[in-house]
């Protein structure tokens, strides 16, 4: 039971994460009282206190804060192990919210408390009622966190439908939204489970895989620019200097990013996979540029993050300038909202400019395979 709960907890726990992350234009609008109120509902819930939660719950205002200190309730009686509560509160939610899913202020509270119900149904084995109503959500083509078409996979095969299931892998591996559970383990029990044998699997897999990557291609081609990039020269964190005339030869990527950034940060882990991924290829360097600084000196937070959350990033400082408060490097890469990622090919050129996070309706793996892509077309159309 404590397993079931634990991964329970983990899966809610992040698709709250990624709500709040893709939720940040609306978030600003909570007063800091109700911000605290909905941290303090998840601590109470996960001490199974209910009453107190509730009762924090519902002296929040914002209705965006509301919606998600319900999750944070569920996802603390999981914590605490009341999964009885956990599931009978999102049921009743589920069930008010029903008829006001579709309006902007209560779509996202569903979908986002549809997932640990959902996920717990399928635990159990309750697999109509897990797919009756996660299947609303997906029909009319919802913005939701990838983990909800995991449980939704799981559903269909519980269900015996295996050959939906295998359509809908196939399906969520092009549009990037296949856990590594969806696009290995469900890939192939639905294959074979369809078919009666695993014979010709591999094939479809290596195909499925080459068509996404393909896929891939063809978009970020279609980002692709070519404009000489502006040169610039910042001290790290040690103070030594960097130049991008130095690093000519090589591919460069940019990370414009500040302390106060939340979905810089958020953006973090995938920027270290794919650092990870060209470590031993000196053809490609990462550099990460705080910029739009809001402390007197920003580096001393800077480097305890990067140490305390184990990043193993280069960061350089573009400090603002004391005359125009710009932060110089950011402005002349045209830089007006952060995390932005710029791509420079071994000529010097700008090929690629992301601006945003990761989208929570992604995984990873798609994440890391679109910046790997965008490094890949700069080096050899450089």
């Amino acid at each position: 039971m404590i397993r079931i709960v634990n991964r329970i907890s983990k899966i809610a726990y992040l698709a709250i994460v990624a709500l709040l992350v893709s939720k940040t234009a609306q978030a600003q609008f909570a007063s800091a009282e109700d911000k605290a109120l909905k941290e303090t509902v998840g601590k109470l819930a996960g001490e199974g206190k209910k009453t107190e939660a509730l009762a924090a719950m519902y002296k929040i205002s914002n209705v965006n804060t509301r919606n998600s200190a319900m999750s944070d309730y569920i996802s603390g009686l999981f914590s605490a192990g009341d999964e009885k509560a956990a599931m009978a509160f999102a049921a009743k939610q589920l069930d008010s919210l029903k008829a006001l899913r579709l309006q902007p202020d209560m779509k996202y509270a569903y979908s986002n408390l549809a997932l640990p119900y959902a996920t717990t149904l399928v635990r159990y084995k309750r697999y109509e009622e897990a797919y009756a109503i996660l299947n609303p959500l997906l029909a009319a083509n919802e913005t939701v966190h990838y983990t909800v078409h995991e449980t939704y996979v799981k559903a269909l095969m519980g269900l015996g439908r295996y050959h939906d299931a295998l359509n809908k892998v196939k399906e969520l591996i092009m549009d990037g939204k296949a856990s590594p559970f969806v696009s290995d383990t469900a890939f192939e029990q639905a294959y074979t489970h369809w078919k009666g044998n695993a014979h010709g699997f591999s094939m479809l897999k290596d195909s499925v895989n080459k068509a996404w990557k393909s896929d891939i291609w063809t978009k970020v081609s279609a980002e692709a620019m070519q404009t000489p990039a502006p040169g610039f020269e910042l001290k790290d964190a040690d103070g030594k200097l960097v130049s991008l005339a130095s690093l000519k030869g090589k591919t460069v990527v940019l990370d414009f990013w500040a302390n106060w950034c939340q979905p810089c940060k958020a953006s973090f882990p995938v920027m270290k996979m794919a650092q990870e991924r060209y470590r031993k290829d000196p053809g490609v360097v990462f550099l990460f540029i705080h910029c739009f600084e809001r402390e007197a000196d920003p580096l001393p937070e800077a480097v305890t993050y990067m140490k305390g959350h184990n990043f193993d990033f280069r960061v350089l400082f573009d400090l603002r300038d004391t005359a125009t408060k710009e932060s110089p490097v950011a402005k002349s890469f045209n830089v007006r909202g952060i995390p932005t990622k710029c791509i420079i090919d071994p000529q010097g050129n700008l090929r690629f400019t992301s601006v945003g996070g990761t989208k929570y309706t992604e995984t990873d793996v798609q994440a890391v395979e679109h910046i790997a892509t965008m490094i890949e077309f700069a080096r050899k159309n450089s």
